[in-house]
């Protein structure tokens, strides 16, 4: 009780000595207006003559007659533009309500369309199905490779995306975990969970790096293999992104080049050169017989 009590008197001393402290310098003039609500000191700045005897200039307080105001609305579209014209990795998370859409498009009639759906600063919700033309590249038989990516499989996924930490908010690293659930679309019906650790290390506005742990887990055993990959802006409206995959365990050793095009904020198109199984999830961590190249469209709402 008695250290309660003298916390509490020491409190009240230190602001009874505030209010008898005056201000003590040359370049302010308290003045005091006694019937100005219950004797409430007003400091008033008044403009100080330039002393040419004082070596030490006192600080000089002038107006700005032509005051430039600044629109905050203005400003935060200037940053939202320049964060849609930042779409440089697949670490790349969209803020609440903003949607993307990716339709691909590969020479061997292959194709895929995908659906990112922003639902907070923190997660994203993405809808995917591709259909797979390529033939199985391996001499040896691969059970998982078999039965989920043989000829003219088609597949659809569903999963959503978690922001782990952003360099945005003064972190070393921008991670997202990502989580999804496959099946095959056909008589079986075969599912996998597949689960990504997406790591961007933006080192200037122009260059990024990427390494991104993968795994997929089947009936049939897990599918564990790394991708690195860079992203090299060249100028404002192009880029390009090689990219390798490193197979772990029951993968595929395959690479990817992508060039991007930004035809504006909201439209980019994509051209790639590869020799994976397919473009997106599980398929990324095979290889395809042949070199396959293709076209994506992208658009921002």
């Amino acid at each position: 009780m008695r250290k309660f009590l003298s916390k509490k008197y020491i409190y009240y001393l230190c602001n009874i000595l505030l209010l008898l402290l005056q201000v003590n310098a040359e370049q302010l003039n308290p003045k005091k207006y006694p019937l100005f609500k219950q004797n409430l000191s007003q400091i008033i700045w008044e403009k100080v003559k330039d002393n040419e005897q004082n070596k030490q200039k006192p600080l000089i307080w002038k107006i700005d007659k032509k005051p430039r105001n600044i629109n905050f609305e203005n400003y935060m579209q200037e940053v939202e533009n320049i964060n849609k014209n930042t779409l440089i990795s697949s670490s790349f998370f969209l803020n609440k309500g903003e949607k993307i859409f990716d339709y691909g498009l590969i020479n061997d009639k292959s194709y895929y369309f995908k659906l990112n759906i922003g639902l907070s600063k923190a997660f994203n919700l993405n809808f995917s199905s591709e259909t797979i033309n390529s033939e199985i590249s391996s001499n040896h038989k691969n059970k998982i490779k078999n039965i989920f990516l043989n000829n003219n499989s088609r597949n659809i996924r569903l999963g959503g995306k978690i922001k782990i930490s952003s360099q945005s908010r003064g972190d070393l690293i921008s991670t997202n975990l990502r989580l999804s659930y496959g099946e095959i679309f056909n008589d079986s019906r075969h599912g996998y969970l597949y689960s990504e650790i997406m790591n961007k290390y933006s080192k200037n506005d122009s260059l990024s790096f990427n390494i991104n742990p993968k795994i997929s887990f089947t009936n049939f055993g897990n599918i564990y293999s790394i991708t690195a990959n860079i992203n090299w802006r060249l100028n404002p409206k192009f880029e390009i992104s090689p990219e390798a995959n490193i197979s772990l365990n029951n993968a595929e050793d395959n690479y990817s080049l992508i060039g991007r095009t930004f035809l504006s904020s909201n439209i980019i198109i994509e051209s790639f050169i590869s020799n994976s199984s397919g473009m997106i999830d599980m398929a990324k961590q095979f290889k395809s017989k042949s070199v396959k190249y293709g076209a994506i469209l992208r658009l921002r709402f």
